[in-house]
């Protein structure tokens, strides 16, 4: 029997979701949730042979969750079942501990064929999602590494479009200082312009979970 937990934030999905799920002879719900509190108590008291954390779409929630469940529950496989997920996106959950990432447009037996892969323990998730994170963390990952935490905040706030006034605002800093930053920025990406930069950040970071990532990246330098 294999044991799932659903975490799905949205009511209409978490029931749509357990809906699916219920009448599979061989799989057991071992809890439904759209409290995260809940679904880390619930796993590290028992972890089940999957996580399934059904969301709209990846936010900072999810990269916060994986590395969690990695941690206190190694043997779990967290599945993330999602509408959307561009390539930098998947890139980061599967990084951050996805041992894959499911679309919600596929249909039921494919996700519990994944299910049923999940519980065994020669299993190491999706191998062509895994090649996809490791090629975009050495491409990209190693160049967003390269900024501080205050360079990739400016960066991200470059990237929506604001100018170096509206940045220094938001941050409550002064332009000069602002400016100092976008300089290092742009050596570090290896971008000629603050457009190019815009355009580098838009195009490879998902802006979405960009704040999560800094924070795992200065956890991880921290120790």
């Amino acid at each position: 029997m294999v044991r799932v937990i659903l975490v799905a934030p949205a009511p209409i999905l978490r029931a749509g979701v357990a809906a699916v799920l219920h009448d599979v002879p061989d799989l057991a719900l071992a809890g439904v949730t759209g409290d995260l509190a809940t679904a880390r108590r619930w796993t590290r008291a028992r972890p089940p042979d999957a996580l399934l954390l059904a969301w709209p779409a990846p936010d900072a929630r999810l990269l916060t969750l994986l590395p969690w469940v990695r941690r206190h529950a190694p043997q779990t496989a967290a599945l993330v079942l999602v509408a959307q997920c561009d390539e930098g996106a998947l890139a980061l959950l599967v990084s951050a501990g996805a041992a894959a990432c499911l679309s919600l447009d596929q249909d039921a037996a494919a996700l519990v064929r994944t299910l049923r892969c999940a519980a065994r323990p020669d299993w190491r998730g999706d191998p062509a999602q895994g090649a996809l994170a490791q090629r975009w963390q050495a491409e990209v990952g190693r160049r967003w590494r390269r900024l501080t935490r205050q360079e990739r905040r400016v960066a991200h706030l470059l990237a929506q479009g604001q100018d170096v006034r509206t940045i220094a605002a938001t941050l409550g800093v002064r332009p000069k200082t602002v400016e100092y930053h976008l300089s290092h920025v742009l050596a570090k990406l290896a971008c000629a312009s603050r457009l190019e930069a815009a355009l580098w950040v838009r195009t490879h970071v998902p802006l979405a979970l960009l704040d999560a990532a800094a924070h795992a990246d200065d956890g991880r330098g921290g120790g």
